[in-house]
């Protein structure tokens, strides 16, 4: 794992101000960033590690920003059946976590720590959604055979019944 950049040392509450910032100034002005940061008693941090900082985060702004945009379009494409869309989410999230481990940017050991934990939790939330989804389903086809025979369909129906609303 690569060492640490300077910026990435800096107590949290220091470097959650330098983030702010940052995006208050449209990711500029990394030599008054670096002057701050001195006055902050970080007087060894350079507008260049500045600038490497903003630009990974201004990065990973706009990947959450594109994140959000295509939720926001699967949401008005779609219209959410059995957890589609919480089942769609969840991918997309993963998808995420997976590419900020993966994607070579130090991350803290918490950092990691907390990435593992998120995608854990997403996976055993999307298979809770699968198992959900599967009981609903299996609950509407009992509904469906129960009513066919109220109305006569034939026995040798049902399975095709069960099958079609089940999707097996």
């Amino acid at each position: 794992m690569p060492a640490r950049s300077k910026i990435g040392r800096l107590p949290q509450n220091v470097r959650a101000r330098l983030d702010a910032r940052l995006m208050a100034t449209g990711f500029g002005q990394h030599q008054q960033h670096a002057e701050w940061l001195a006055e902050q008693g970080h007087p060894d941090i350079s507008r260049a590690a500045v600038q490497r900082h903003s630009a990974a985060l201004a990065r990973r702004v706009e990947n959450i920003d594109a994140a959000t945009r295509k939720a926001t379009a699967f949401i008005d494409a779609t219209n959410d059946d059995h957890g589609a869309l919480a089942e769609a989410s969840l991918r997309l999230i993963q998808d995420k976590i997976l590419e900020l481990m993966m994607a070579g940017e130090t991350l803290s050991p918490r950092d990691a720590s907390l990435a593992a934990n998120a995608l854990a939790k997403a996976a055993r939330a999307s298979t809770a959604i699968q198992r959900e989804r599967r009981k609903t389903l299996r609950e509407a086809a009992q509904r469906a055979v129960a009513a066919g025979r109220e109305h006569g369909i034939p026995r040798d129906f049902e399975g095709v019944m069960r099958r079609a609303i089940e999707g097996g």
